[in-house]
């Protein structure tokens, strides 16, 4: 029976983390053990021009039951078309500051994470922004997971063209 607290307190500094070919930017992590057969992730933040992200969690092994992880992550930026080409996707947004939280768990340590055995919650929130050229790709997508494809077929109409020829302008999603 293993016991996440025994796992030593680590904090961490690093000016610029690259994972394969995208630059992270700065990296600062606090992990520390709890009296409670539990692992604190205090924070973790990550910092690069376009994207924050903050986290935190606990992983708990009570002495007589099953172990469970529990998280927050949250990822804001100003503008979602740089934060989605932070992570190398390209992206038809513009504008639209942005923010998702998500929070959840899993039964089992942090190592057991799969999305099929996670319950979580996702809150998307984009402001005032412009959608240029929908396409099959991630805009495409995007707008599938809302049954908006409807309204961007209603929007291609010829009298509506010249309306829109510039994007889909966006209070919020």
């Amino acid at each position: 029976d293993f016991d996440p607290a025994s796992i030593p307190a680590i904090h961490l500094q690093c000016d610029h983390l690259q994972i394969n070919d995208i630059s992270m930017g700065k990296v600062s992590l606090e992990i520390e053990p709890a009296k409670d057969r539990a692992l604190r992730l205090k924070r973790l933040e990550i910092t690069s021009p376009h994207v924050n992200i903050h986290s935190e969690g606990v992983w708990l092994a009570p002495q007589n039951g099953q172990q469970k992880t529990r998280f927050k992550v949250t990822l804001s930026g100003g503008n979602l078309k740089d934060i989605l080409s932070q992570f190398g996707y390209q992206s038809s947004f513009r504008k639209g500051r942005s923010e998702f939280v998500a929070q959840g768990s899993w039964f089992g340590g942090p190592a057991d994470f799969s999305l099929k055995n996670v319950e979580a919650n996702l809150n998307v929130h984009v402001g005032k922004g412009r959608l240029r050229d929908i396409d099959p790709g991630l805009g495409g997508k995007l707008f599938g997971l809302f049954g908006m494809q409807s309204l961007v077929r209603r929007a291609s109409l010829d009298f509506l063209k010249g309306a829109l020829k510039s994007g889909l302008l966006y209070q919020k999603i």
